[in-house]
């Protein structure tokens, strides 16, 4: 993890910073904790599962080791091809409170060809795949099987922004179609917390804060800003290379604040916090005031960005401006110019 100020050239944006800091830092780092877990070891399903088969004469749902790799057992569904559909259903139930954003992992084999779903249902649906509730039952898909594929394969899924709880259900489920048979196996099921860093900071009654994140080559980050009492204020995410911000965030208490970046990936990331800054692309015309010691985040774009800093006579004034690279490389370079009251460079 870097932690540091940081400066990039950010197309068509001009970052405006006023007083950078950092109190009372607190770094939390987790592994992808597992949350729960299933790898059906003892051959049969223990209470946190539920099956339903709309027809016992058409389809079936059984625990075995035939065919295991590694001598594990696994979790099938099979049955006839016929009309109407055969719905055969294993409901596993799990606890995810005080878990905002998870992955279900797993690993399928199917055999045949399956029907997708359409959209939430409640009750039953014909549908070949995943689907989760928080009531068991309003169920809302969240995976498809795919058409072939009979070997094991490895997925996850997000659950992220989905309502967690302490009751949260996930059904597997299989129907097949009206003329294929069709058997699912699913084995090997974990559903984990991403990995996440936890910044607290003060601040005073009052005060606006806004906060930029910055990464290369992570698939997706999570930034969020709590209150104290776990109040979720504000949030983004990062999909992609580049950078993202919760803008002008008022805290209207005095207290601690909690800033998490979570991702499911690994990678490292830039973490920028300010008060009294807004996030705004520069719109040229009238130069931008800056304090006596400030910073300016800005985009290079041919054009000249202007900022106005009030001295005293006889005050030494320093100006630095750096281009780092970006993407890889920089094309030309920085002029900077310092100009009197009169407009004379100086």
């Amino acid at each position: 993890i870097r932690f540091q100020h940081h400066m990039s050239v950010v197309p068509e944006s001009t970052w405006l910073w006023d007083t950078l800091f950092f109190d009372q830092i607190e770094l939390t780092t987790l592994d992808h904790p597992v949350v729960a877990s299933e790898r059906f070891a003892d051959l049969q399903l223990g209470p946190e599962w539920v099956t339903y088969i709309s027809d016992p004469d058409q389809a079936q749902i059984w625990l075995d080791d035939k065919g295991m790799v590694d001598g594990s057992s696994a979790l099938k569904m099979g049955g006839r091809f016929a009309e109407p559909l055969t719905q055969a259903e294993a409901i596993w139930s799990v606890n995810l409170s005080g878990v905002p954003t998870a992955m279900l992992n797993f690993e399928l084999g199917s055999s045949g060809r399956g029907t997708a779903f359409d959209g939430d249902f409640v009750g039953h649906f014909d549908g070949d795949g995943i689907a989760i509730s928080t009531d068991g039952e309003h169920w809302r898909p969240v995976f498809n099987t795919p058409k072939h594929g009979q070997q094991l394969s490895p997925y996850s899924v997000s659950l992220d922004d989905l309502p967690h709880g302490s009751e949260f259900y996930v059904k597997f489920q299989r129907c097949g179609t009206s003329y294929t048979a069709q058997t699912l196996t699913w084995d090997d099921l974990s559903i984990t917390r991403p990995s996440e860093d936890w910044y607290a900071f003060s601040a005073d009654a009052g005060t606006w804060v806004s906060i930029l994140l910055a990464a290369d080559q992570v698939a997706s980050l999570d930034l969020r800003l709590y209150d104290d009492a776990n109040g979720l204020l504000a949030k983004t995410t990062l999909d992609s290379d580049g950078s993202a911000a919760i803008d002008q965030v008022f805290l209207p208490t005095e207290g601690t604040y909690y800033i998490r970046v979570a991702s499911h990936d690994s990678g490292d990331y830039a973490l920028s916090v300010a008060t009294g800054a807004a996030f705004e692309p520069h719109a040229g015309g009238a130069p931008r005031e800056l304090a006596v010691v400030d910073d300016a985040l800005g985009h290079a774009d041919a054009e000249p960005d202007d900022y106005r800093v009030d001295v005293i006579t006889g005050d030494d004034l320093i100006a630095t401006a750096t281009m780092p690279f970006a993407g890889g490389y920089t094309q030309g370079g920085l002029q900077l110019e310092i100009i009197d009251p009169d407009g004379i460079q100086v």
